[in-house]
């Protein structure tokens, strides 16, 4: 039984720790949210043998008293959970909570580092409240669209420039690790998994008895998954619809709101604006059917930052949109997009490796990142060959440099024309993350003399190692599109650098563009 003492004898516990115990503190709001901080922790742990301290706010989190971590808290919703964090010390926390430092949760002056771990891959500025994130150092991205995104709010607002992490998404690894543990599917009956977002206009609310009622009536089954938001605020609802579908064999309501193994089992979903919509169609490659309800918006001023929502372009990309006061044309679709399926299967894997930073391999990608941060050194792997290690790496290294594709085009030209007033403040950290990235896969820029090689430590915009640095950058690009982009912006560079005067290294940069270019060029 929970006891509202224990929250704060457990501040009491974290107080009492040494600094060199707090180096790495992760913040979980609930067991739900286990998902995407596990695939890291097991990553640090694997990998580097590294001790943290797991916070949680639920005295049911299955990670509460897990081995590992080493040690692991329960501090409640409360005042207690208030306090800790004021009175918070560590080197770097990881949690998956927006609006640090807005209200009740405030940044610790005692805390070096603060990183946001994404549990939604949709929109990061329709979806949430206006500056959900500007309080964190860095952001672990899903994909492209979040560090987009968030490059854009940071200049229409003048942020400083976090650290945009290609990071991708846990759920979806899970998903695609499980894709194969799916029960034996009923011949000629479909399994529609009805998993809608949360607010109050949502697919629940506005037709889900209609939209229930038109499946069980085609002879499909059926399995309502309410958000965990919808079973707290609106359970009276939630009951409704059970009661009155509840005595069709065909009707299952899943509570599981930790688990994806219904998310299996399903041949399609339906959904309105939830991100679980992209995580089923990435993480198992089957088609999402939205039912298109009011768009779910947390930020009446979205479309001033001139990025579209994901959640909102990529729908039919993904699936069918059918219309909310058309409930009966959902069986229509239904059986449209399942008549497609391997069709679908192809059109959602080249949107995956489009939009989704390190499909499969997250929990290695956000355990380097704070590694990184820490100073961890991994320890070897028996029968890790260095060469896919390497490999990884650089995929890590092509994403950056398509996500910062802007910034290192503008860094190009102001370091090789010496027009520091062109360079943003955005761009300095991406370049510093970029390098980075070059400096841990060490086998990209191995092949270099020392003066080609990436300064260890930031150096003087003046310095000949910059340009070197950009080259490499785009030597390490690929596949070859990529190339071509930034070697055509290299030579463009190349020009006005010498029309600036600046000669020295102007000769090499061009050979070694030219020649990569002719070689790739399609």
């Amino acid at each position: 039984m929970f006891n509202w003492l224990d929250p704060w004898r457990d501040f009491h516990r974290l107080r009492k720790l040494s600094r060199r115990e707090r180096r790495l503190v992760v913040y979980c709001e609930g067991r739900e949210y286990d998902v995407f901080f596990a695939p890291i922790l097991a990553a640090l742990t694997d990998r580097y043998r590294f001790d943290y301290l797991f916070v949680t706010s639920d005295s049911g989190d299955p990670l509460l008293g897990a081995q590992p971590p080493r040690r692991s808290f329960c501090i409640g919703h409360g005042t207690a959970r208030t306090a800790w964090f004021q009175t918070l010390a560590a080197d770097l926390v990881l949690m998956s909570t927006p609006d640090l430092n807005r209200f009740h949760l405030k940044r610790s002056p005692a805390v070096g580092h603060y990183a946001y771990l994404h549990h939604s891959l949709v929109s990061t500025h329709m979806a949430y409240r206006p500056g959900a994130f500007d309080n964190y150092d860095s952001i672990l991205c899903v994909g492209p669209h979040h560090v987009t995104e968030s490059r854009a709010w940071e200049a229409q607002h003048n942020l400083r420039a976090k650290q945009l992490v290609p990071h991708g998404y846990g759920p979806i690894d899970a998903l695609m690790a499980s894709a194969e543990e799916r029960r034996t599917p009923v011949p000629d009956q479909p399994t529609v998994l009805v998993a809608p977002s949360w607010g109050q206009a949502g697919l629940i609310q506005s037709c889900g008895a209609a939209v229930c009622s038109a499946l069980l009536q085609a002879g499909m089954r059926v399995v309502l998954r309410p958000h965990p938001r919808t079973l707290q605020t609106q359970r009276a609802l939630v009951d409704e619809l059970t009661a009155r579908f509840g005595a069709d064999d065909n009707f299952a309501l899943d509570l599981g709101v930790a688990s994806h193994e219904i998310y299996r089992d399903a041949d399609i979903m339906i959904s309105d604006w939830s991100g679980a919509a992209f995580e089923f169609a990435f993480g198992l490659l089957r088609p999402v059917l939205f039912v298109d309800v009011p768009r779910k918006v947390n930020n009446p001023h979205y479309a001033s930052l001139d990025c579209e929502p994901l959640e909102v372009f990529l729908r039919t990309e993904v699936g069918e949109v059918v219309p909310a006061d058309a409930p009966t044309a959902v069986v229509a679709a239904v059986e449209r997009l399942l008549g497609h399926a391997e069709r679908w299967r192809e059109r959602l894997a080249a949107q995956r490796r489009q939009w989704i930073f390190n499909a499969g391999t997250s929990g290695v990608a956000g355990a380097e990142f704070i590694a990184g941060k820490l100073g961890l050194v991994a320890r070897a792997h028996r029968g890790s060959g260095g060469a896919a290690s390497d490999r990884s790496l650089d995929k890590r290294v092509i994403e950056l440099l398509v996500a910062e594709r802007g910034a290192v085009e503008r860094i190009l030209i102001a370091l090789l024309t010496r027009q520091v007033g062109k360079w943003r403040k955005a761009d300095w950290a991406a370049l510093h993350q970029l390098a980075h990235q070059v400096e841990v896969t060490k086998r990209v820029h191995s092949t270099y003399d020392e003066a080609w090689r990436v300064p260890a430590a930031p150096t003087p915009l003046d310095s000949d190692a910059w340009p070197a640095l950009v080259l490499v950058f785009l030597i390490a690009a690929e596949p070859a599109g990529v190339q071509c982009k930034f070697l055509s912006a290299a030579l463009r560079a190349l020009d006005c650098m010498e029309a600036n005067g600046v000669k020295k290294f102007s000769r090499e940069l061009r050979v070694r563009c030219q020649e990569l270019l002719e070689r790739i060029a399609p």
